[in-house]
């Protein structure tokens, strides 16, 4: 009954907005594993949930932030447990334009509801299909939870730094948010956001967030004091997909989304080609994800770049967690002569494996017990398809890649030294296979 309750708001929310007005609408899966390999990722804290978005026009804006948090290494033993929280928020952006500047004032109204709202269900569903080691902390008051009126008012003034085949911005960035008897937050900052368009854009922020507990939740005190502190986040959009990652840089603690952005467009804008080309997808055996950015200097042969990066216990009765890393550069050739939409590919990388091994005792800071990183390379094979615009819109070709090939680590008995936790196996040579989605655009 209680995860009903926000699936209910949730619904409501967006069956409420027809789907053809709306200029903006985007859904995340949010989780602290979602690194990007920046960080490590303890498993702890904000750790989970759902994030969405939809706007009408320019009018309004309907947003909901649902997240399983949990609080499984406070110092305190017995304070330790887990809640849930939800933020749903109705909001109308005030614009106008200051010589040069734009400001934009954007004031939310809503409810915040905190307690056991059941979204332990839907981490457990996730760990067991992938064989995750369940994540033990009872809910602080089972069967409870509250609801209380929420606001945030979020403040912006930008600068236009360069217009031409894309848009630079640098802009100062406030907001504050208060929930009577659960919370408040405040923040001060700026960010440089770049756009190409409709499909493509990126915003790098910085800046300082305080959040102040106004209720007597353990897990909520420990969440406040991880999530205070000096900050940066990382937004990106390449058409459909849509990214971010929020990091606390004195403690070292973060969390991302990955998800779709659909926006309504006034008119069709055509795919021209792929000099660009992104993919993101899941690396087997390793279980991790990818993302590789390439660029295309013949209709053939590209260049990459791209990282692989994934976490998991390695030993839960002692918080032992493993977080491990690809960084690779590397080539690739695509047999564009042969007919059909299957396109064969030939890839060679090459770049540097990481692995880190952390204990948390007592925080969610860790204790480093293992750092190791060594030479890496990788040959695959595969095809990916369709890549011709056969499936496009807003002038992103569209397609999937399925490669398969070896790995190569030098010195690999180096990370499997650490006997006491059952760390995943490092081989010299081992089978890899990629499955992603690829995402192709003109810079023309």
């Amino acid at each position: 009954m209680k995860s009903r309750v926000l699936i209910l708001l949730a619904v409501l929310a967006v069956s409420g907005l027809p789907a053809e007005a709306a200029d903006v609408l985007r859904g995340m899966v949010i989780n602290d594993s979602f690194t990007f390999g920046l960080v490590s990722n303890p498993d702890d804290l904000r750790s989970y949930g759902l994030a969405g978005t939809a706007s009408i026009s320019d009018a309004w804006r309907i947003s909901l932030l649902a997240s399983g948090i949990t609080n499984r290494y406070d110092d305190q033993e017995d304070a330790r447990g887990r809640y849930d929280e939800f933020i749903l928020a109705v909001s109308s952006p005030l614009e106008t334009e200051l010589y040069q500047l734009r400001l934009s004032v954007m004031p939310h109204f809503g409810a915040a509801g905190s307690g056991d709202f059941g979204f332990f269900f839907g981490q457990k569903v996730l760990h067991d299909t992938f064989g995750l080691i369940d994540v033990v902390a009872p809910y602080e008051d089972p069967g409870k939870f509250s609801v209380t009126p929420y606001g945030r008012l979020q403040a912006e003034l930008s600068l236009p730094v360069y217009r031409g085949t894309a848009e630079l911005d640098l802009a100062a960035a406030a907001e504050g948010a208060y929930a009577p008897g659960y919370m408040a937050e405040a923040y001060g900052g700026g960010y440089l956001e770049v756009r190409r368009g409709n499909p493509l854009s990126a915003r790098l922020s910085f800046g300082y967030r305080h959040r102040e507990v106004l209720d007597d939740s353990p897990a909520q005190a420990y969440l406040g004091r991880y999530e205070t502190g000096r900050e940066a986040s990382l937004e990106k959009r390449v058409g459909l997909t849509a990214f971010s990652y929020r990091w606390n840089l004195d403690t070292l603690h973060g969390w991302g989304g990955i998800g779709i952005d659909a926006s309504i467009t006034e008119q069709f804008v055509p795919w021209e080609g792929s000099d660009l080309v992104i993919s993101y997808g899941l690396l087997h055996p390793f279980f991790g994800l990818y993302s590789h950015i390439r660029y295309r200097f013949t209709p053939e042969l590209g260049l990459y770049l791209g990282n692989t990066y994934g976490s998991s216990p390695a030993e839960e009765q002692k918080r032992y967690r493993e977080n491990r890393t690809l960084w690779m550069a590397g080539a690739d050739y695509e047999f564009s002569g042969l007919s059909g939409i299957l396109r064969p590919v030939l890839a060679l990388s090459g770049g540097v494996r990481h692995l880190r091994l952390i204990e948390y005792p007592q925080s969610s800071m860790g204790e480093h017990l293992m750092d190791v990183t060594r030479f890496a390379a990788e040959l695959t094979a595969g095809v990916r398809f369709p890549q011709e615009g056969q499936i496009q819109l807003d002038g992103i070709s569209y397609g999937l890649e399925l490669l398969g090939g070896v790995q190569y680590t030098a010195d690999a008995q180096d990370f499997n030294e650490f006997q006491a936790a059952a760390i995943s196996e490092v081989s010299t040579v081992s089978p890899v296979m990629r499955l992603g989605l690829t995402a192709g655009l003109s810079l023309k």
